[in-house]
């Protein structure tokens, strides 16, 4: 029973999302799928038989044209909303694909920083992308097809009936076999194609790699390519084999219904119609028309109702990953009553430890620190030491294992997320820029720029040190960045993508800036031209900058250094060499590769 309310419930869930794209459009197809019936019973069966039957008793000629009159006008005016019907369907069904995908894509920009690194998560997304558009309106055509199914085996059951009730007990039993049958088939399939879901993700992934531009340089100077094309080989094989596992059987199951069709349906009613007309003559020529004719078709079209009610089992499942990715509930939820996030005055870690699902081991140890408003903290250790982790948990994107960081002298918790996370403007590491969007609009991280917008993304650029380069593009700040959608797109090098990240924050305009590693693929002279701008740009800010490199550390109030997750000292940079411990012996490593570099290159 759970099952059944189950499947209930989910289609349910997929018309109030059809619904949201276009209210009137379900009713429609539900209307026209009563029309639709009512036409397949006249003009397929009920019209031949009153005619043959008319013609055989003697009616007159004009009450039987009459009557055929009024049927083909019905017939006319079916097709006249049949036209209209499919251009409706072709304008409406991107209307509501495009809400449908909002939907995902809204929820998407919603969820937990971490679901994006959990595969099972991750899976489930990629099947509800990969479904809910065409599985949505599938779901609607499968339940316009049902009425429709029903109105003709009604009609036409009726018809039989009434010449003879045996004819109606073989039209039934290809609905039994299609029941018995069907539920085993669907979830055949549905295995097969979640499992080919999985295959052909990897192997859409191995075909992006020969043609996206970041991989072209080492697909021709390594082995990668023969790589890749091993894995390419690897899911054919893989799918070659998921279809050898499921298709047989499902094969097998597709022609035992058509067998039941074909050979115990067919064969038996042409028999006993025939006998009934010519041999014992106890039904008219027009009943044996409509048996002969319209037997196998309503046998057909109750196994056919008997499939759509086994698609609204299929359908169910796929409804499934839809739900389970829209309904999944964040184990950072936005508090949507809680205060908004006024200036900043002071942030804290209180005793945080942190570690990512799936994994033992803590990331981040019992972190404490303060930071105070407009002071420049710096955060620094070597890869893996739990740096970008800090600052993870400070965005919110992550809820800490124990402790608390807190705002203001609050829990984060009890904040509007959107309203705190106002408070930051971010450059990371692997800071990316949009194509098929203008150069201003990456910059102002919006579209559709009102001029006053312009002027700010101008002054950007201008402070980031980067509008040089883009006010020599033939479009300038209009310019479209990349060339994978227009062949006049900009090509900006590592170092201009830098800034037009930096270009990003000032525009953002926030009290608090955060940093990290935005310079981590320069050179120390390019890195510290980098620092000279942020710090231009934000003196008057709450800068919190994560480096492995020290040299910009230099420039912080205080110094976090972070190893295997603790804080193991700080201090200022001052305080710090004084200290001679971890901090002083890295930086004096350091500067050392610093004065090579200056000098003629690292060795």
């Amino acid at each position: 029973m759970h099952r059944y309310k189950r499947i209930i419930d989910n289609h349910i869930y997929v018309m109030k999302l059809i619904r949201k794209g276009s209210r009137w459009f379900p009713f429609l197809l539900i209307l026209f799928s009563i029309m639709r019936g009512i036409n397949v019973f006249m003009m397929t069966t009920y019209l031949y038989q009153y005619v043959l039957n008319s013609l055989q008793e003697g009616e007159e000629l004009l009450s039987i044209f009459l009557a055929v009159g009024g049927m083909s006008l019905f017939s006319l005016f079916y097709n006249i909303v049949l036209q209209y019907k499919n251009v409706a369907i072709e304008i409406t069904s991107y209307k509501i694909e495009k809400q449908i995908q909002k939907t995902l894509q809204d929820k998407a920009v919603s969820v937990d920083l971490g679901c994006f690194e959990n595969p099972e998560f991750y899976n489930c997304y990629v099947k509800a992308l990969a479904e809910v558009s065409q599985r949505a309106l599938r779901t609607l055509d499968n339940i316009c097809d049902l009425i429709v199914n029903v109105i003709t085996i009604g009609s036409i059951g009726t018809l039989i009936f009434m010449i003879d009730p045996i004819f109606v007990l073989l039209a039934v039993l290809p609905f039994a076999a299609t029941i018995l049958l069907g539920e085993k088939q669907n979830s055949l399939k549905y295995d097969r194609d979640m499992k080919n879901q999985e295959i052909s993700r990897e192997k859409d992934y191995v075909q992006r790699i020969f043609y996206l531009s970041e991989y072209a340089k080492e697909m021709r100077l390594t082995e990668m390519h023969k790589v890749m094309l091993r894995k390419m080989h690897e899911t054919v094989l893989r799918l070659k084999a998921n279809v050898k596992q499921y298709g047989y059987t499902i094969m097998g199951l597709e022609y035992s219904l058509a067998i039941f069709y074909d050979v115990v349906v067919y064969f038996s009613s042409i028999f006993i119609a025939a006998y009934k007309t010519l041999v014992s003559s106890t039904m008219l020529l027009g009943d044996c028309f409509v048996v002969i004719n319209s037997i196998t078709n309503i046998s057909y079209i109750i196994g056919e109702c008997g499939r759509n009610i086994m698609a609204f089992d299929e359908n169910s499942h796929y409804i499934d990953n839809i739900r389970n990715f829209l309904e999944y509930e964040n184990k950072t939820p936005d508090n949507i009553n809680g205060e908004p996030a006024g200036p900043l005055e002071k942030m804290t870690f209180r005793n945080v430890s942190f570690s990512y699902e799936g994994q033992g081991m803590e990331t981040l140890k019992d972190i404490s620190l303060n930071i105070s408003a407009g002071k420049k903290i710096a955060i620094v250790g070597h890869n893996g030491a739990g740096k970008s982790t800090l600052v993870r948990l400070l965005l919110h994107f992550y809820e800490p294992t124990s402790g608390s960081v807190e705002y203001n002298g609050k829990s984060i918790d009890e904040y509007q997320i959107s309203s705190y996370r106002k408070q930051f403007s971010t450059v990371f590491q692997d800071f990316h820029l949009f194509s098929s969007a203008t150069i201003a609009e990456n910059v102002m991280a919006c579209g559709h720029l009102l001029e006053w917008q312009k002027v700010e993304a101008q002054k950007a650029l201008q402070k980031s040190g980067i509008y040089e380069k883009v006010n020599s593009l033939p479009k300038k700040m209009d310019t479209i960045v990349g060339k994978e959608f227009d062949l006049d797109g900009a090509v900006f090098s590592v170092g201009e993508t830098q800034k037009l990240a930096i270009a990003r924050a000032i525009a953002k305009n926030t009290e608090i800036v955060i940093l990290d590693e935005p310079s981590s693929a320069l050179d120390p002279i390019a890195e510290n031209k980098i620092f000279e701008s942020i710090f231009e740009n934000f003196r008057d800010k709450t800068v919190i900058y994560i480096l492995h490199r020290l040299s910009s550390a230099i420039l912080a109030d205080k110094i976090y250094l972070l190893e295997e997750g603790r804080i193991i000292e700080q201090g200022t940079h001052s305080e710090l060499i004084a200290m001679n411990g971890k901090y002083a012996d890295m930086f004096r490593k350091q500067a050392e590769k610093y004065v090579n570099f200056e000098e003629g290159g690292i060795t």
